[in-house]
């Protein structure tokens, strides 16, 4: 752990297929027409589906996960920026901002995901990181 300091960073990448945005909406239950229906999607500002928000917010576990030791999400706060579409390349970007001083294991990490040079979701992740 005295290894993560602030300015530590970190990186994930993920190609959105529509087989996520399939099972994405098995497991949440969104089955918004924007994300599945394309004469639907067409219809909106979009002009075709995009994958849902929360697909792309949940990639921020994925970066997490790349922690050493045993990340544990305590909040997170996202902003949504652009619509992530199928096919799309995701890369969520991750950068420690403040260690909690009283409890070392707290860190406060500044969250952005970009697809095609464009950020889509920005935000911060709160997390205890337990050691193994």
């Amino acid at each position: 752990m005295d290894k993560i300091q602030v300015g530590t960073k970190l990186s994930y990448s993920k190609k959105i297929c529509e087989l996520d945005v399939l099972m994405f909406g098995l497991l949440s239950g969104d089955f918004n027409p924007i994300h599945f229906d394309r004469n639907v999607a067409k219809k909106t500002k979009f002009g075709e589906p995009v994958v849902h928000g929360l697909l792309t917010g949940s990639l921020v576990s994925a970066l997490l996960a790349r922690l050493p030791g045993i990340p544990v999400l305590l909040s997170c706060s996202l902003n949504f920026k652009s619509p992530v579409k199928p096919d799309d390349i995701v890369t969520v970007d991750g950068e420690v901002i403040e260690v909690d001083k009283e409890k070392k294991n707290r860190y406060t990490i500044k969250i952005t995901c970009r697809a095609n040079e464009k950020i889509v979701v920005e935000g911060q992740a709160k997390i205890l990181l337990w050691t193994i």
